[in-house]
Parts: structure tokens; C-alpha cells; sequence
């Protein structure tokens, strides 16, 4: 399989509307998680979610942290930063979003 080329990006610029995202990802603990802590809280988790479940949230989460402190545009505040449980659950909201958008 052949690999597409390479492309420099030089951050996540950030965006001046108001409830704008500029940065969603998949696994979060719950849909909509907002990672504003170093470490997800206890309660953020769903009940009875596995231990491996719960190294795999935590290794996105400092990932996603990680990402926020040093993206090369600056900074990204976490209210711009939202994550989804799942990928599906990230495309039926860009859909939901979408057809509002149309509506409007």
C-alpha cells in the first residue's frame, strides 16, 4: 500500500467563535468529556468499565493533554477541546451538526 506524502502543519489554529471545537477525539470516558485536568476524574468514567478500558482513557487523555500544552499555534483551551466515547458517536454529532446548519 502506497503512503500518501507528508504535509507540515504548524499547529491547531484556533478559532474565535463562540462553542467552537478545535479538536475532538476518540476514546474519551463519556460523550461530550471536556479534558480540563491532568487526570480524569473517577467519576468521569462509566460504571463497571474495565481496568484495561481505563489505561486505554488514560493514555489518550495525557496524550490529548500533551497535544493541548504544546501545540505549535499556542496553547489550546480545553472548552475547545471535546471528546467522544466512541468515533460513531464523534460522526453523528458532526452530522446532527451539519443538517442544524442547513436548517439555520
Amino acid at each position: 500500500m502506497p503512503h500518501p506524502p507528508a504535509y507540515p502543519v504548524d499547529g491547531i489554529q484556533d478559532c474565535a467563535k463562540p462553542g467552537c471545537i478545535i479538536l475532538a477525539y476518540a476514546p474519551a470516558p463519556t460523550k461530550g468529556f471536556t479534558p480540563s485536568a491532568e487526570t480524569i476524574a473517577e467519576s468521569a468514567y462509566p460504571p463497571g468499565l474495565a481496568a484495561a478500558q481505563r489505561q486505554e482513557l488514560q493514555r489518550v487523555h495525557a496524550i490529548i493533554r500533551s497535544t493541548m500544552a504544546n501545540n505549535r499555534g499556542g496553547a489550546l483551551a480545553s472548552e475547545k477541546v471535546m471528546g467522544f466515547a466512541s468515533e460513531r458517536e464523534m460522526v453523528h454529532l458532526h452530522i446532527l451538526e451539519s443538517s442544524q446548519q442547513h436548517i439555520l
